[in-house]
């Protein structure tokens, strides 16, 4: 865990900003599954009570981040395998409806836009820079899916990616680290879908966005 981070001041109220500290953590891998979150270590960092540190865990636990054991302490959860499979169709369904959604709606400024995102994401397409190159890759997503007029959908989506990214962000370290080959897959996939979204090739980009969930 990132013991001493330096805590940003902020508006919200310190249990969200916990929450998205341990979100955060989890996410990245560096709290992992079966790992104990100790209330006053946390507690620690941000200088506040335990209080606040409780609220975060209650909504971490309501979206499936941590298990909360009564009267013992609070864990990381585990995803299991089917877990980890029913999120990937879950999030390729939400993506490709998001994507059919939105494709009539991106501007020629949104092409551009779109156009240098992807050239940002090539240049960071190597073992070395994967944390750049998967962050620039979230961001591609989150930027489609912010053209959704449904923001229910919409924040539903970027909940269910949180969750993939926990269920399977080791499993790309793991997978990417070793062999780049997947690496530059996605990266084929993702400008598959740059150019689909560019041409509104509503017949493809369904097709093209499977594939890039089932790498």
């Amino acid at each position: 865990m990132r013991e001493g981070l330096p805590v940003k001041a902020s508006s919200q109220p310190l249990s969200y900003r916990i929450h998205d500290y341990l979100r955060e953590a989890i996410i990245k891998n560096e709290i992992k599954p079966r790992n104990i979150i100790r209330e006053k270590d946390i507690a620690a960092v941000f200088n506040s009570s335990t209080t606040p540190v409780r609220e975060a865990i209650k909504r971490l636990a309501s979206e499936g981040f941590v298990e909360v054991h009564p009267y013992r302490h609070t864990t990381v959860s585990e995803i299991t395998y089917k877990e980890y499979e029913e999120i990937s169709e879950t999030m390729y369904v939400l993506d490709s409806y998001a994507h059919k959604v939105v494709i009539h709606d991106l501007t020629e400024k949104d092409h551009q836009e779109l156009r240098e995102m992807t050239l940002e994401l090539e240049k960071f397409c190597t073992i070395n820079t994967l944390e750049k190159y998967l962050k620039i890759n979230a961001d591609i997503h989150i930027y489609v899916w912010e053209f959704l007029k449904n923001e229910f959908l919409c924040t539903t989506i970027k909940q269910a990616f949180d969750k993939f990214l926990h269920s399977h962000r080791h499993n790309l370290y793991r997978q990417w680290t070793r062999n780049d080959s997947s690496l530059k897959k996605s990266l084929r996939i993702h400008k598959k879908m740059t150019e689909a979204l560019i041409a509104r090739d509503t017949s493809h980009i369904s097709s093209i966005v499977k594939k890039h969930w089932e790498l």
